[in-house]
Parts: structure tokens; C-alpha cells; sequence
């Protein structure tokens, strides 16, 4: 995902549509359902197309921002690490603001967090969060 957001991609085409597990299970939908990278694809359409300045110093915690043709502004927090990871996030010249999460992880497949303050956040393992709320740079701490 940082690396689609990293270079601007405007389209992704997924190789296999569907595959079932005899074929290893590649494709983005299942006989009954979608698969969890179909997943990946519903967070970043809700991604931002101007980036804006976005940087993490915690490891293998990434963040990326962009802002929306609404307005909005976007955060995506990638956890790459196996354990869950806590840490505030700045937007600078929007302390206070809320931000509505959805959340893509082993248990929550792109579920809606509802909303919270946009301020210190549990990242679990290996997961990718959306904040969508307004303002500017953005900073984990």
C-alpha cells in the first residue's frame, strides 16, 4: 500500500479476479466472499490524490497523508510489525479535530471505527488504518 501511495498510482489491476483454493487462493474474490486483499483496494480508493507531508518515527510504523477533492484529509497508518504499537499523531493546526477510522486487520476486514479524537491510537499488528478528518501536516510521534 505505501508504495501504490508512494508512487501516485492512478490504476491497479489485480491479475486474478477470482481463484479458488486449488489455484492458491491469488485471486481478490472467493466462491462466497471477498478475500483480504479486495480489502486493500477499498482503503485506497478512499486514499487522497494530493499527498501532503506525512512522516512517522516509530518502526515499521508507517504514514501517509493526502488530501481528498472534498476537503478531507486522509491518514493511512500501516502497522507492519507483528505486535501492536501505540502512538500519538499531530495534525498540525488541528488539535482536537475527530477522525472517523476504519480499521483492516485479522479480525475487522475494512470496519468502520466509528469516531474518535485524532490524537494517540492502538495500531494492531500487521494492519492498516484510515483516518478521515480535516487540516494539514501530519506527524506520529
Amino acid at each position: 500500500m505505501g508504495r501504490l501511495i508512494n508512487h501516485q498510482v492512478d490504476m491497479v489491476a489485480h491479475f486474478a479476479l477470482y481463484s479458488n483454493p486449488n489455484m492458491g487462493g491469488w485471486g481478490l474474490l472467493a466462491r462466497s466472499k471477498p478475500r483480504p486483499s479486495y480489502y486493500v483496494y477499498q482503503l485506497y480508493q478512499q486514499f487522497g490524490e494530493e499527498l501532503l507531508a506525512a512522516e512517522s518515527a516509530v518502526p515499521n510504523l508507517n504514514i501517509y497523508a493526502a488530501r481528498r477533492d472534498d476537503g478531507a484529509i486522509t491518514v493511512m497508518v500501516i502497522n507492519l510489525s507483528d505486535e501492536a504499537q501505540t502512538a500519538p499523531l499531530v495534525l498540525s493546526g488541528n488539535e482536537g479535530d475527530t477522525a472517523v477510522m476504519t480499521l483492516f486487520d485479522a479480525e475487522n476486514l475494512a470496519t468502520d471505527m466509528g469516531s474518535d479524537l485524532f490524537a494517540s491510537h492502538t495500531y494492531p499488528a500487521q494492519s492498516m488504518t484510515l483516518l478521515v478528518v480535516g487540516g494539514g501536516g501530519v506527524r506520529c510521534m
